[in-house]
């Protein structure tokens, strides 16, 4: 994402590019295990027939709506780490937990809404990264030409 938009690397953040290139690392090691482990039970696994889409634009309430929604025992939503992990959640949770809730504030710093590791959390990052398109991929690119226009 940062090559195909012309965003050169600034040694000031090289420490956080590494860090996030060795994530990616680990990301790519964690999938490969948990499709190996888990590839057929995910493909038999039933997809339920009747799922609730919230579907809002930002600051209009669908996060509340979320979190009202996920107080239901019998309903199901997915948590911080899993959108943000979401093609290896299911093994890599006991490694990401304890370097992700340090970095992790208490609470959303836009509008103080509760954050944590199993906070329920929009799909907004899984279908960013599970399908390389989303709203989110506008924001990052408009936010980047910022920073480096104003900032850097």
């Amino acid at each position: 994402m940062l090559t195909r938009n012309g965003i050169s690397f600034y040694p000031g953040y090289l420490v956080r590019l590494l860090f996030l290139l060795q994530n990616g690392i680990w990301a790519s090691l964690f999938k490969l295990k948990e499709k190996r482990k888990y590839k057929q039970i995910l493909e038999e696994y039933p997809v339920p027939t009747n799922p609730i889409f919230i579907i809002g634009h930002w600051r209009t309430g669908s996060t509340f709506l979320h979190q009202l929604l996920n107080l239901d025992n019998q309903l199901a939503a997915p948590s911080v780490f899993q959108v943000s992990i979401p093609d290896s959640f299911l093994i890599s949770g006991k490694y990401y937990e304890p370097v992700m809730s340090r970095m992790m504030g208490a609470y959303r710093p836009m509008d103080w809404v509760k954050l944590g590791f199993n906070e329920p959390q929009e799909d907004e990052y899984a279908l960013l990264k599970l399908a390389h398109d989303s709203p989110h991929l506008k924001t990052c690119y408009q936010y980047a030409a910022w920073f480096l226009q104003h900032v850097a």
